[in-house]
């Protein structure tokens, strides 16, 4: 069923080791919130003053003849008349002052999450009427969320509980990918336990489209470098389609046919400076006195022992709402990972979206595993606060349910090393 994040029992995993499933994610509940109307508080003043008549006329002035006391032309404004203006006109001064102090906040939020290295946020107002700030990668022309854009909205059952998610169709050239895995009738035990390896390839591709012009000057400068019988030149912009990526294939060829989960950010290590990835999957410790794999380190020239990678645990969900904040302002790209019950997965998010009180919401992601759903590139999951540690869910019902984060592979750029080495 579309969208359901399970194990499979046919294919288990150690440690914290990064494996795939092909049951697809779909525990998540829906955001709902509303604000309550504060109303100025009703009085009415009652007019306890009574005409009464009098017979005696005053200083020898009379009433005209025919024309009686109570028969005025014009009424005179009452208590309770005057009351019903000034609530009216206090009502909507209320409502005003809460949607500018709601614009005012929306707009804090936007310009909070603005950086001088990504610019790439936007804002949408979803089906509640909620406005949504979202934080993307930097450099991509991300799909459009909210009405008229670009995801679809799927509603799911699966026995008593209701999934919710949004899809959105993969289109090339938007700086964004999304390699999958090989579909069903194919050769599928190669690549089927290669989601961490397909999410390095995701974020490989977009880290050369990122650094472009750095990577063609490289190669004038020192000539087409070649590693694993691979040509620099033509890993950069090898990315076809979902189903053809020569950094993927590369990847099948030295992790294919893997019982096991791996580590996304080791690989990207090993491509980028050549470090060996450790068996035991521990992050690398940098080293100045590297000696680049030979099935690696097309950069080597350039970052030496330095690396462009970080591993860092993200379930807590208050760190990973301030995290991926301080990454995508940066301008790097996470991986990240997640367990459920006791599989672990990893994605590649594009971005990460907030509400009005600048809480994290729901991530948006590309996954290996939805090789068989049509038309589909990049999801959004709900990020929920569970007893204070994050789950991905689509899960409407199970406010508990989702998928537990795990850890964050992430990827910067590398732009002061890149403008040393070209001085």
């Amino acid at each position: 069923m579309p969208g359901n994040l399970s194990d499979n029992a046919d294919n288990k995993k150690t440690g914290n080791l990064v494996d795939d499933t092909n049951n697809k994610i779909k525990e998540s509940t829906s955001q709902n919130s509303g604000e309550d109307n504060l109303r100025p508080d009703e009085s009415t003043n009652e007019n306890n003053n009574k005409n009464t008549k009098s017979d005696k006329v005053e200083n020898n002035v009379s009433q005209p003849e025919n024309i009686k006391s109570n028969d005025s032309l014009i009424k005179p404004a009452t208590s309770s008349n005057v009351e019903i203006i000034k609530e009216t006109k206090d009502n909507k001064k209320t409502e005003q002052e809460r949607k500018e102090n709601i614009q005012d906040k929306a707009e804090n939020i936007k310009e909070a999450l603005i950086t001088a290295k990504n610019n790439n946020v936007v804002q949408y107002t979803d089906e509640e009427g909620e406005i949504r700030t979202v934080i993307w990668a930097k450099g991509i022309n991300a799909p459009v969320m909210g009405a008229g854009g670009d995801f679809r909205k799927e509603v799911t059952q699966g026995g008593l509980d209701t999934y919710v998610i949004y899809n959105a169709p993969f289109s090339s050239g938007n700086g964004w990918y999304d390699v999958n895995k090989t579909r069903s009738g194919g050769n599928i035990d190669i690549d089927k336990n290669l989601c961490f390896a397909a999410t390095a390839s995701n974020m490989l591709h977009w880290w050369f489209d990122q650094n472009s012009e750095n990577v063609d000057n490289y190669i004038e400068k020192n000539g087409d470098i070649i590693r694993a019988g691979r040509r620099l030149s033509e890993l950069k912009n090898s990315f076809e389609s979902q189903e053809d990526s020569k950094i993927f294939e590369l990847y099948k060829v030295l992790y294919g046919y893997n019982e096991r989960g791996f580590y996304t950010d080791l690989l990207m290590d090993l491509f980028i400076n050549g470090y060996r990835p450790k068996l035991s999957g521990a992050t690398n410790i940098e080293n100045d006195n590297l000696i680049p794999d030979n099935n690696g380190g097309f950069f080597y020239d350039v970052f030496k022992g330095e690396k462009l990678t970080d591993r860092t645990y993200g379930g807590d969900y208050e760190y990973l709402s301030e995290k991926l904040k301080e990454v995508l302002g940066d301008g790097g790209l996470v991986g990240l990972s997640h367990k459920a019950l006791s599989r672990n997965h990893i994605v590649t998010l594009w971005g990460a979206e907030y509400d009005l009180n600048g809480n994290l919401k729901a991530v948006y992601v590309s996954d290996s595993d939805d090789q068989d759903e049509s038309d589909v590139g990049m999801k959004r999951y709900e990020v929920r606060n569970v007893g204070g540690k994050a789950k991905l869910s689509t899960n409407i019902s199970d406010k508990s349910a989702g998928a537990a984060v795990g850890y964050l592979h992430i990827l910067y750029l590398g732009s002061n090393r890149w403008n040393n080495y070209f001085k």
